[in-house]
């Protein structure tokens, strides 16, 4: 085995530029394998760590998608929306711990000459502990705030610095205005840096009480939306299922909010990145068959540019069967060279690709098996026909072959 290991070693070094040439296919598509898939795999670890640290068994409760019998939303149905029911949440359903309504809209907020065009967020006080959300100056908003019906104003991040730089905005006065609608209020808070996640920027955001909002009348009469968290331990499917029953007795009908689970929506981004990770990889692997067609047709050259020399062997009592495995370890010796190029190459693309994608670089072990294992079998498939075609030569004929 050493020594046919040694003689297919030999024939690729003496095969130079055209040794090369073969198998710049599998090197390309063991190097698109390995890059392509450790991006993907890295957008899913950075995505479900963003879920993550959003906090832990949150459950989401939003409007459904029905419609009345007159094929419109049925508003009068989700006017009993209200940040009473997020209240009254956890002393239902023993499987929730805290819940908070949340209602959205967009201002300007204007700070002296200056001005910015914002999200802004109605919260309760419970959604910063949700979130593991923590202000780094000030506050977040308190029960009074929503109360007293005040326009307490927490900036993210990205906000105070925009507006105020460097300086702590805690009890500055600012102004808001809602379509034309001016607002005043006061700076309590900044909150940490967070980021983005999906199509939301927490430090673009400004938080204020949503019972001000909607006291004001400056967004529709009920919440958009529920964020809750369960207690540790408990199950999350019961927890669901004693949040659908408490909003469908509340609400008087079945169906009008739909509660979704964390693990839910991690299980879904999961599947999406993994059919995408799969599809791209389905695509790399084209470029390992063409590889793989350029070695059989390389193995083909030389079977006809050695066939004196396969004649000579045979005479000397080499057996088909010995012929048949000189160039099949000839054409695996091929694959397995440019895997393990490959390898390197899609090792340093992957780790580039991530750094520029901003995503954590993740190279798995199953991808690096695959495509390794991969190319050595396109190596073995597209190398039988030529090794078959060598072995069956005939003695005498492959001797006067000139």
């Amino acid at each position: 085995m050493r020594e046919l290991i040694g003689v297919a070693f030999g024939s690729i070094r003496a095969g130079g530029l055209r040794s090369f040439l073969s198998v710049l296919g599998i090197v390309i598509g063991v190097a698109a394998v390995i890059a392509l898939v450790s991006v993907g795999q890295g957008a899913t670890a950075q995505i479900q760590s963003q879920l993550t640290s959003l906090g832990s068994n949150l459950l989401t409760i939003m409007p459904s998608a029905r419609t009345a019998s007159g094929g419109r939303v049925s508003q009068e149905q989700l006017s009993g929306l209200t940040m009473e029911l997020a209240d009254e949440l956890p002393l239902a359903a023993p499987a929730v711990s805290a819940a908070t309504g949340l209602v959205q809209s967009r201002a300007t907020l204007v700070v002296g000459a200056s001005n910015l065009s914002v999200s802004v967020m109605g919260v309760g006080e419970a959604y910063a502990s949700l979130l593991n959300y923590r202000p780094v100056a000030g506050r977040f908003v308190q029960p009074r705030d929503g109360r007293e019906r005040r326009m307490a104003v927490v900036l993210g991040f990205g906000v105070a610095q925009d507006l105020f730089g460097g300086e702590v905005p805690v009890g500055r006065d600012i102004t808001l205005v809602f379509g034309g609608r001016p607002v005043a209020g006061v700076v309590v808070g900044v909150m940490e840096p967070k980021g983005a996640l999906f199509f939301s920027n927490f430090d673009r955001q400004i938080y204020v009480p949503a019972q001000t909002l909607v006291a004001r009348g400056l967004v529709p009469n009920r919440m958009g939306s529920y964020l809750a968290q369960t207690k540790p331990g408990v199950d999350v499917d019961d927890a669901v299922a004693q949040v659908t029953f408490f909003f469908d007795r509340r609400l008087g009908e079945a169906g009008i909010v739909q509660v979704a689970s964390q693990q839910a929506l991690l299980d879904a981004v999961s599947q999406a990145t993994g059919t995408m990770t799969l599809l791209l990889g389905a695509i790399a692997g084209i470029a390992l068959l063409v590889g793989g067609i350029g070695i059989m047709n390389v193995m083909l050259v030389a079977v006809a540019e050695r066939t004196h020399e396969i004649g000579v062997r045979m005479a000397i009592g080499a057996r088909r069967a010995d012929i048949l495995r000189q160039f099949l370890a000839e054409s695996t010796a091929l694959s397995v060279v440019g895997g393990v190029v490959g390898l390197l190459a899609g090792w340093a693309g992957g780790w580039a690709l991530s750094r520029a994608l901003g995503f954590p670089f993740v190279v798995s072990s199953q991808s690096i098996v695959l495509a390794i294992g991969f190319s050595m079998a396109v190596g073995i498939f597209f190398g039988i026909y030529p090794a078959r075609r060598a072995s069956r030569l005939d003695p005498v004929e492959a001797l006067r072959y000139e």
